[in-house]
Order: C-alpha cells, then sequence, then structure tokens
C-alpha cells in the first residue's frame, strides 16, 4: 500500500477510546543474514498496553530512515497482528529513540506521551526473541526436528490451506476458546483459540489446559501477561508471507512440493514448553499432528455451524469426523468451551453432563453413517462413555445385537435413559404433552421401541399397556401409536377398547377407515352399517383391498411426495393389519364379497 493511501485509510479509522499502545526501537542480539556479519539489526515493536498484545512488528537495517518507521507506525493501525484497524486513543514512545512520531501521529489526533524509561513488556518481548530465536525472519525447516516426517508435514499444509481459505476468524467477534474432545484410544482435551479474529488472518493456538488458558486471558497487566505465556505450553500456528522465509525453508519447501493456499499464507508453527530448555521450540510429530487434527475439526465444526456462530448462540456442541494420515478421528467440539461459560453467556444453568450428552448424540449420528457394523458399535459405545444418558446409543446398539437378552436390557436402558433426561419431577407436568416438549422425545422413542419389541416377544399385553401409557402421556400420539394399538387390540379381541381407541381418533386415512369397518364387522356381522363403512375405506383408497386379498404384492414406484391414497399406503396398511383381518372370522370373505358389488 503506498504511503499516501495508508494515510488516507488512517484518518477513516475510528478512535478507540480504550486503547493505548507502546512503541519502541530497540537494537537486537540477532543475526539477520541478509544484513551480513556482526551488523545488529533494529527492532521496531508495538504493543497493547492493557493486554501485552503484539500490535505490529518488523526488524530493519540498524537506523532506519524516519518515513520507514513512520509507516511502519500507521501500518500497526491499518493492519494490526491482532485486533481491529482502530487509531488508538493514546502512544507511548518509549526510550525517545522514535519521539520524531510525535508530530506524524499527533495529526491523527492520538495524544502522544514520550518517556525516556524501556518498558517492562518490551524488554520481555525482546528477551524472548534473543533468546529463543536464532534468526528471527529464518523459520527452522520442519523437517529438522527429529521425530518429524514429511507425510505428517503435508497433511498440515494440505489442512492448514483449507483452514486458510475458510477464514474462520470471520465468523468471531471475540477470541472465544472452542474445547475439543479428542476421541480414538489416546483420549485427549485442548482448548483452541482462532487467533486474528476481525478480519486479520493469523491462525490457531491450542492449550492442553483450561486453567492455564483462563490465566493468560485473565491476565490484565503487561508484565502478567508476558510471565504467564511462558510458563504455559502451548502450540499453534500463523500464517506469513513467504518472502519472509529463509532459504533453506523455501528449498525444504519447493523439494516437498508441500504448497501454500495464497503468498501470504505459509503456515509457521512454534510450541511454548516451559519444561523445554529453550522454551520456544519446533512441534515435534505428534503435536503436529494434533495441530492438523484440531484444525481440521475446527473447519467442520464451523461449516456445520455458521449461523450459529455468527448469531452467538448460546452453546454449540457437536462431534465432527477428519481423515488425517489415512485414519478418522471423531472429535468433539465445544463452542464457548464449557470452563469459559460464564464469561461469554448470559445462562449460567449450563452444565458439563449437557455438553457431553450433546456429543454423544453427534457420535451416534457418525455411528449410523458408517457401513461397517463394527465401527457402528464401538462409537455407540463411546458415546455412552461420554453420557450414560445418550438414549439413541442404546437403540442403536439394540439394533445390532442378535441376543435377545442383550436387547432387552439395551431397550431397557434407553427408557431409563429418557427418563433421566426428563427428570422425574417433569413427568407429571408434561402430561398429555409428550413429544411436544422436545427433551421428553427421546424417552418416547424409546418407549416406543421397547413396546414394539415387546409385541415381537409375545409379550403382547404388556405392549398394550405401553402403548395405551405412551397415548396417555401424548394425546396428539405424534408417534402414530394409535394405528399400533389398534392392531393389537384386534388380534387380542379387545373390541371395547378398541371401539373407545376409534372415538378418540377421528381420521379419514385408510388406516382408520378400514380398521373401523373391520371392528364393525367384528361386532355386528354384515350389515347396512357395516356395509356403510366399508364403503367410506373404499373411497379413501380402493388399492386396500387388492393386497389384503393377495391380488398384488408389491405397488409400482410412487411419488414419495404423496401417501394417502396410493397403492403404497394400501401395502403398508395390509403388512400392519393382514393378520388382524385374517383372525377375524368371516371378514376376508365378507370383504371379497363386499368389494365385488
Amino acid at each position: 500500500m503506498g504511503k499516501s493511501k495508508r494515510i488516507e485509510k488512517v484518518k477513516n479509522l475510528q478512535i478507540n477510546q480504550f486503547d493505548e499502545w507502546i512503541m519502541a526501537k530497540r537494537q537486537i542480539n540477532i543475526s539477520i543474514d541478509e544484513l551480513g556479519k556482526n551488523i545488529l539489526p533494529d527492532l521496531l515493536i508495538c504493543v497493547s498496553e492493557g493486554s501485552g498484545d503484539v500490535i505490529g512488528t518488523t526488524v530493519l537495517a540498524p537506523n532506519p530512515p524516519e518515513t520507514q518507521v513512520i509507516d511502519w507506525a500507521l501500518k500497526c493501525m491499518t493492519s494490526p497482528m491482532t485486533g481491529r484497524p482502530c487509531r488508538p486513543f493514546r502512544i507511548t514512545l518509549t526510550e525517545e529513540t522514535i519521539d520524531f512520531l510525535d508530530a506524524p501521529l499527533a495529526q491523527f489526533g492520538i495524544q502522544v506521551v514520550i518517556d525516556p524509561n524501556p518498558d517492562p513488556i518490551i524488554d520481555g518481548l525482546v528477551d524472548l526473541m534473543e533468546n529463543e530465536s536464532g534468526s528471527l525472519e529464518e523459520f527452522p525447516p520442519y523437517l529438522d526436528e527429529p521425530s518429524m516426517d514429511a507425510k505428517t508435514v503435508a497433511d498440515f499444509f494440505s489442512v492448514a490451506a483449507e483452514f486458510y481459505k475458510a477464514k474462520p476468524w470471520k465468523l468471531f467477534e471475540y477470541e472465544i476458546p472452542i474445547k475439543l474432545d479428542f476421541g480414538g484410544p489416546d483420549k485427549k482435551c485442548y482448548w483452541a483459540v482462532v487467533m486474528g479474529v476481525l478480519g486479520q488472518d493469523f491462525g490457531v493456538s491450542i492449550y492442553r489446559s483450561a486453567e492455564e488458558l483462563e490465566d493468560l486471558l485473565d491476565s490484565d497487566g503487561r508484565e502478567d501477561t508476558m510471565v504467564v505465556a511462558q510458563r504455559i505450553y502451548s502450540m499453534g500456528f500463523s500464517f506469513d508471507d513467504y518472502s519472509s522465509i529463509g532459504s533453506e525453508v523455501k528449498a525444504e519447501f519447493l523439494r516437498h512440493e508441500w504448497g501454500i493456499a495464497d503468498k501470504r499464507a505459509y503456515p509457521t508453527t512454534l510450541v511454548t514448553d516451559p519444561n523445554y530448555k529453550r522454551i520456544i521450540r519446533q512441534p515435534n510429530k505428534q503435536e503436529l499432528a494434533d495441530l492438523t487434527i484440531a484444525m481440521a475439526a475446527i473447519i467442520e465444526f464451523l461449516n456445520a455451524h455458521k449461523k450459529g456462530v455468527k448469531e452467538q448462540a448460546r452453546v454449540i456442541a457437536d462431534v465432527v469426523s477428519v481423515e488425517i494420515a489415512n485414519k478418522t478421528i471423531h472429535v468433539g467440539l465445544t463452542l464457548p468451551a464449557p470452563e469459559f461459560m460464564n464469561d461469554y453467556e448470559d445462562d449460567d444453568d449450563y452444565e458439563e453432563s449437557e455438553r457431553r450428552l450433546t456429543l454423544a448424540f453427534g457420535m451416534v449420528r457418525l455411528a449410523a453413517e458408517s457401513k461397517s457394523k463394527g465401527k457402528r458399535v464401538k462409537l455407540a459405545k463411546q458415546a455412552l462413555e461420554l453420557s450414560r444418558d445418550c438414549v439413541s446409543a442404546y437403540l442403536l446398539l439394540a439394533e445390532e445385537t442378535n441376543n435377545i437378552k442383550e436387547e432387552t436390557e439395551y431397550l431397557t436402558q434407553a427408557v431409563a435413559a429418557g427418563e433421566r433426561i426428563i427428570g422425574i419431577d417433569n413427568f407429571k407436568k408434561f402430561n398429555g404433552q409428550f413429544w411436544d416438549i422436545p427433551e421428553t422425545r427421546p424417552y418416547m422413542l424409546a418407549r416406543h421401541y421397547l413396546a414394539n419389541f415387546k409385541a415381537t416377544q409375545g409379550q403382547t399385553e404388556e405392549a398394550i399397556k405401553d402403548y395405551q401409557d405412551m397415548l396417555k402421556l401424548n394425546k396428539n400420539d405424534n408417534r402414530c401409536v394409535h394405528f399400533v394399538l389398534a392392531n393389537y387390540l384386534v388380534l387380542e379381541n379387545r373390541d371395547d377398547e378398541l371401539k373407545k381407541l376409534l372415538d378418540n381418533y377421528k381420521e379419514a386415512a385408510a388406516f382408520w377407515l378400514y380398521t373401523k369397518a373391520l371392528h364393525s364387522f367384528r361386532t355386528s356381522g354384515d350389515t347396512k352399517k357395516t356395509a356403510k363403512d366399508l364403503d367410506a375405506a373404499l373411497k379413501s383408497n380402493p388399492h386396500v383391498v387388492d393386497y389384503l386379498l393377495g391380488r398384488k404384492s408389491a405397488p409400482p414406484d410412487t411419488d414419495k411426495r404423496e401417501f394417502l391414497g396410493t397403492e403404497a399406503e394400501a401395502m403398508v396398511y395390509t403388512m400392519m393389519f393382514l393378520e388382524a383381518w385374517k383372525s377375524s372370522k368371516g371378514a376376508m370373505q365378507w370383504l371379497e364379497k363386499a368389494s365385488a358389488i
């Protein structure tokens, strides 16, 4: 950007009344190959006085021209490394090395303070750079790390390119921590922060401890921020300009053809490790793999929940599946991380059990998508490890087993889990409205599955009681339980109860009208009223007779958007009620005779 354009852009920026910066120029004891031997460069650095965040930094030849320093200062406002582009309320120029910035900065309405003393946070940053880096401009080659291999780095570069294209930082207004639960035999948790929010492409930092991240986010003193940052473990990456990397790194990059999304998107990594002799080091193979998994999971998660993230929904939890190094890894993500809920939410009643239940449901969703029975069972059991209240996991396991005892146990546990989700005190409160209230649906689903299973095992009396209980709990009968109940009432010759059921649900569908006609014949025989009831059924769907009498066995392809009155409806009714018709003495003969008229 030309200087005149940068000046105009700065003029158009708002002044942030709460932002105060520190700017300094220091000679640093770091070798820069381009400057030649025995020449120490100058470091220009700008930090936020409140948070200690680095706003901008660059390394120049000693005693750079004033115009170059002024242009850098303006760039800190238009393109900060962190935070929103703005004009700060005040800038303190330390050590009188760049006090010539006083007049240029004042022209933009910025208060300028000249402090002859060095600032502690600048001291800390300079020490960090001098002690932990062999070269500020030269990033070390990835394969210099003994445990690293080219395939792990290739996977990292590939996902980093996708991350850059997705630009997830645009979805966030604040740097909100995300919790990541890695599945598999080597379970682990990380807390991630998408860096470079508000349009500044930066990267991701991940932490192994929520408490350490909380300490870092809570540190408000300049010295405290630096001290905390150096005593906690973290790993992350940022996007840098390809032109800024050294010759050895470029050679490695080109030799392996790893690829980047943009010339400004070369991913550079670092690990802050207080237990390591140099504190800052390269990631090892496992750390880079974990960083790659975290990136890929965040991309999948944000793609699935863009709207919720933009609208700052109360909480979003999900499980995503990522393919890394020919392995499938299931990662549970929660935004905001539950440990930081009080910082970002007004509603404090969100509990860890709810989060784990949501993630468990996500795990079962992945299981249902798998073509492997073994994987489905494994994922369902992992879901129950996350939450014993995951009804869908029990139902999936019940479906997969061929053992009647196991199926009974899984279905019984599913009902019990559904009861726990609702809470015993809410059963009376929600009575009659079950299914209309979302938290009752897992219970109703489990109860339905268990009742159906009992019926297939000859426990018809128990199944009928379950169906009747379900109708009391859910008067609207969203699960169409009354159709199933009607069939078993016929089979058990409970015509009085069937009459009450028919009267309670006034429907014009073939399912109900044919069943009503069957009840009329069973209780009254071949009469005018019975003939009238059958005529109404025939008008609702004439195809049912052909299927009940065996004239047809399979419907032609039909429009799936339509069901009532079609052959598909006729076939389904026959599958459910054929035994009831056959068990009713004389009903099939009466049906054939009456329909032929």
